[in-house]
């Protein structure tokens, strides 16, 4: 979820799904581990500065896989989970239409 300050009509919530092929999983993989900073559990996008981001970015668009993202908005803050549960219904039709 992203939101602008105090404004909680204003805030979006993104998910994002990427669809890859099983023979190419390990390598995939590999290449994510291979981004980790230390010995962090896991590459995660918020705990990124901008210059990460763009580096981790730029692997990713290279990868042999398909992204799937959807953006629901506008959202009031207080209800996250009602609009995580609508975000996953439309990731997951997008997902089904792809086969």
């Amino acid at each position: 979820m992203r939101a602008a300050g105090d404004d909680i009509e204003g805030a979006v919530y993104i998910l994002a799904a990427t669809v890859a092929d099983p023979a190419e999983c390990d390598t995939i993989r590999e290449a994510l581990r291979d981004l980790k900073l230390g010995n962090g559990p896991k590459l995660h996008w918020k705990d990124e500065n901008d210059d990460r981001r763009a580096l981790i970015g730029a692997a990713v668009a290279e990868m042999p896989v398909m992204h799937t993202v959807v953006v629901g908005t506008p959202l009031d803050q207080r209800k996250q989970e009602r609009a995580r549960r609508k975000c996953m219904e439309r990731l997951f039709y997008e997902l089904h239409t792809l086969g």
